[in-house]
């Protein structure tokens, strides 16, 4: 039954799952920026806004930062129900974070 819950959770696009997409996506896309990959979020926000490079990243930092934010609040306003799946909501803020982890490593 746990399995069906979880595929019931996912289906419905929680704001946690969005989030965590986000988090992934940017950071991917700002390492690969730094390392001469121009098709990224970055390129496409510096040319949309007609911003440099630093601007873009400190936007592109706050919608991380908002995205960590609602990963959080998901957590804390589902608590009662994500009890029944904790595994999944912990490898959904795991994945996140070694992609983070990951993505930093790659920027030295």
């Amino acid at each position: 039954m746990a399995i069906k819950e979880a595929f019931d959770w996912v289906i419905k696009d929680p704001k946690s799952v969005r989030a965590s997409s986000t988090v992934i996506r940017i950071n991917d896309d700002m390492a690969s920026h730094k390392r001469g990959h121009s098709a990224s979020s970055v390129e496409c926000y510096m040319k949309q806004h007609g911003v440099l490079e630093q601007p873009a990243y400190l936007e592109l930092s706050k919608h991380v930062e908002k995205a960590w934010k609602d990963i959080n609040q998901d957590l804390v306003l589902f608590q009662c129900f994500l009890h029944r799946l904790p595994i999944l909501h912990e490898r959904e803020i795991s994945c996140t974070k070694v992609a983070r982890i990951y993505s930093r490593m790659l920027e030295k």
